[in-house]
């Protein structure tokens, strides 16, 4: 091999070399903007005049929940409703927060406002919060339901079929949702009890949600009597739907009396609806565009080593089968707690 060829080769090889380290250089710039840009996302900037952190110490309570959910019968061209409730079960337990990790435990009570024949539940809610935003995971099985409200039915609706220990539900549902201002405005604060809104504020807020609901029973779920009183495509005896729902609204936390907090907010949206349901055969629902509403709200006290309030959630959303009827599914929580934080050694 003559020199002139050789260093033809080396020269070859440098760059090979070169063009690979500056394509790891590369890589690696971008796996560190890409982590940068994850850690910005979560982690923030909080103003310490509006908001005290104390997620570095653990944070011990006792609660007390109630939860409720329904599902309507709807028909606006009679304005005829029907509405069914499971037994309202009263729960009691205990929660701890650290840090990310926020979590409650509640063991029924048998204190129940209703009695429906064969009556199950099953109600299990994780929610991750971080200060900008939360994300909620929701599953729901219900097997017992008693018919309660009705309006503008020609006849009553015998109490020999009030109760319906055949109708059975299931719902599961994740949901998203972003606080634009985050600095000054703690959403933690009054859900998590490991933070402390020291003034006023609020926050505009975003979100999404994907669920499915499936709602079942031995026979129709209208009774006979009030049949004619509702469209015919409400004749069904099974229903399955799944939703993609967008939503944005307002949260308010107002501090008072210096530790006292009232936190209010509206989150209205729009919801996707398809699936199918079962007359005699089962037929597809059309996609349709329909109505979403949520609120959490709070009153209590929040100290820097006592706090204790009450908390009221709801959701609802409207299923439609066609233009004038559907089903509005809806969901209440409410919850009274009390705890404490165990102050860290220095």
């Amino acid at each position: 091999m003559s020199w002139k060829r050789f260093f033809c080769c080396v020269f070859v090889i440098i760059n090979v070399v070169s063009g690979k380290l500056v394509a790891q250089d590369d890589s690696d710039s971008t796996k560190k903007e890409l982590l940068k840009s994850v850690q910005e996302w979560f982690l923030h900037q909080q103003d310490t005049n509006y908001i005290l952190n104390y997620n570095n110490e653990i944070s011990l309570r006792v609660l007390g929940v109630s939860k409720y959910n329904y599902f309507k019968m709807v028909d606006r061209n009679t304005d005829s409703k029907i509405t069914y409730y499971p037994d309202a079960k009263v729960s009691f337990g205990a929660g701890i927060t650290y840090r990310w990790f926020s979590l409650d435990v509640t063991f029924n009570s048998g204190l129940n406002e209703r009695k429906a024949e064969s009556s199950t539940a099953f109600d299990f809610q994780a929610k991750i919060f971080s200060p900008k935003q939360y994300f909620e995971l929701t599953y729901k099985y219900y097997y017992g339901y008693i018919i309660g409200d009705s309006k503008n039915l020609t006849s009553e609706i015998p109490d020999s079929v009030n109760i319906r220990g055949d109708i059975r539900t299931s719902f599961f549902g994740l949901d998203f949702m972003y606080a634009f201002n985050y600095g000054r405005f703690s959403v933690k604060a009054p859900f998590v009890y490991n933070e402390i809104q020291k003034k006023s504020a609020g926050s505009f807020v975003i979100g999404a949600g994907l669920a499915s609901y499936i709602l079942d029973g031995d026979s129709d779920i209208l009774p006979e009597s009030a049949k004619p009183d509702f469209n015919p495509n409400l004749y069904f005896s099974s229903l399955n739907t799944i939703n993609l729902s967008i939503n944005g609204g307002y949260m308010y936390t107002l501090v008072f009396l210096r530790k006292f907090y009232l936190t209010l907010s509206a989150v209205p949206g729009i919801v996707l609806v398809a699936g199918d349901y079962k007359i005699e055969d089962r037929e597809f629902l059309d996609l349709r565009a329909s109505i979403k509403f949520s609120t959490m709200n709070s009153l209590g006290y929040n100290s820097r080593r006592f706090y204790t309030g009450v908390h009221f959630g709801n959701s609802f959303y409207l299923t439609k089968i066609s233009e004038k009827d559907g089903i509005q599914v809806g969901y209440m929580k409410l919850k009274l707690f009390a705890g404490f934080r165990l102050r860290k050694k220095e």
